[in-house]
């Protein structure tokens, strides 16, 4: 039981560590140009087509899902700068349905250490193009150094009934797990 729970911490930890090199960088267009901000003001509708200022999906990371078939969305994400501790952090979120889908919601829930600083109330979309990005923007907030995941629950309705799928983004705050950092290179465990 230790050595799965060993490997699971290492895959994690791997995943985290990828998608954070992977999703760092980049620059934000601050005209919300066709993406959809979350928050407490209200903003247009965004649109499914991607257009300037968002990230293009090729240089997105793929979210990681336990699921692996029958899913009619896909998820990419992209930090859109280094993650730091008790800084605000940006977080393009791309939902591509691979399939026709008549409504499609998300909604995203901080894991502990995160705080979502904006509300993800109102992602609910209808009839959106399959194949087309949305693109919708998160801000979080680190509250400490550490490994984090932001999930996210999509639910699709399609004539067959209504699937979800539940995405996990991770999010690698200040120093990570100090405490694996400062192992020697040759020690055993996480």
């Amino acid at each position: 039981m230790r050595t799965y729970i060993t490997a699971l911490r290492a895959s994690w930890l791997a995943i985290a560590v990828i998608a954070g090199i992977a999703g760092c960088g980049g620059s934000p267009d601050d005209s919300g140009g066709g993406v959809m901000h979350l928050g407490r003001k209200k903003h247009p509708a965004p649109k499914a087509v991607a257009t300037t200022g968002e990230m293009p999906l090729t240089a997105m990371v793929s979210a990681v899902s336990m699921a692996k078939s029958g899913a009619n969305v896909a998820l990419k994400f992209s930090l859109l700068q280094k993650p730091e501790v008790g800084q605000p952090l940006d977080v393009d979120v791309a939902l591509v349905p691979n399939a026709e889908v008549d409504r499609l919601s998300v909604d995203f829930q901080p894991g502990d250490g995160l705080e979502l600083l904006n509300d993800s109330a109102g992602t609910r979309f209808e009839k959106p193009a399959e194949a087309k990005p949305i693109h919708v923007r998160l801000r979080l907030l680190p509250k400490r150094d550490g490994i984090f995941a932001m999930g996210a629950t999509v639910a699709t309705q399609t004539g067959d009934g209504t699937s979800t799928r539940t995405f996990s983004i991770p999010v690698i705050a200040g120093e990570g797990l100090p405490e694996l950092a400062a192992k020697p290179a040759g020690s055993k465990g996480l």
